[in-house]
């Protein structure tokens, strides 16, 4: 599955670049795999629906079941051969060494003698959540997507801002040419209460959903994520306690990320990294 960090680099490059940014859904899609189930698999046809009885079969018959189906174990690495296969010979793009499930493609710059120059500029990234997509790319990827996407019987493209992708709503700014990645239903939700009342299974409970929102759309909870995360709940402090509510309430005081409009050309990225020998 496509990680929570890939899907904010898919929005603010897409933001970057100017790109479109749509999604789209594929129906069915484990029984779309290229490959048959190499084991044997019988299943037992649901009575409702008289499966058997359209067939032909006797009562009581087992069904031999070719291809993947959702609810068996390995039909997920099923349709992810399948759909990894697509983007790579279909779409030309690349998966990335951070995220399997992180596709790039770049568009080349050839020189006079005909090889790869310098300054490869990117056309388009596509990020894969089982049978979910998020997809950002220029005007000539998104007609080649929308055609070879056929193949899978997929959903139209979803342009209608928002939508809902991988746990967090996608919207645009009504101020400027950016986009906004919130969860505000979901932090809305969580009770807050005083730091006294709270059950060791408050502290837990309470902690998995501040690290679902960190982990989602607000990275800049992830320190005091991670802090609460080495204490066990029932040897909580009252200054545990504290922390959590602290933490609760800066995530319902800003329940989204905002992804401006950045100039590529003078932008700088710094990063820093602690040496370990």
């Amino acid at each position: 599955t496509l990680l929570k960090s890939s899907m904010r680099i898919i929005i603010a490059f897409g933001v970057a670049h100017s790109f479109e940014i749509w999604g789209r859904g594929v129906p069915q899609a484990f029984v779309q795999s290229r490959d048959a189930l190499r084991r044997r698999v019988y299943i037992r046809a649901p009575k409702e629906d008289n499966v058997l009885q359209r067939i032909g079969a006797p009562l009581n018959s087992l069904l031999h079941a070719l291809k993947p189906l959702y609810g068996l174990a390995e039909s997920l690495g099923y349709w992810w051969a399948t759909f990894r296969d697509f983007h790579v010979k279909k779409l030309g793009m690349k998966p990335s060494v951070i995220d399997p499930c992180l596709f790039f493609k770049l568009r080349k710059r050839n020189d006079e003698k005909g090889f790869t120059a310098k300054g490869s500029s990117l056309q388009a990234l596509f990020g894969t959540q089982v049978d979910d997509t998020l997809c950002a790319g220029d005007d000539e990827f998104a007609l080649v997507e929308e055609q070879e996407s056929k193949v899978f019987n997929s959903k139209p493209r979803i342009l209608v801002l928002p939508f809902k992708f991988n746990g967090a709503w996608i919207d645009k700014s009504k101020s400027s040419f950016a986009y906004i990645l919130h969860q505000k239903d979901y932090c809305a939700s969580i009770e807050i209460k005083n730091s006294r009342d709270y059950t060791p299974d408050d502290f837990r409970r309470l902690r998995g959903k501040l690290a679902y929102a960190a982990n989602t759309t607000r990275p800049d909870l992830s320190y005091l994520s991670a802090k609460l995360s080495q204490v066990r709940p029932e040897e909580a402090a009252h200054e545990d306690y504290l922390m959590l509510n602290r933490a609760l309430r800066k995530m319902q005081k800003l329940q989204s990320i905002l992804f401006p409009k950045l100039d590529l050309g003078t932008i700088h990225v710094v990063g820093y990294c602690d040496a370990i020998f």
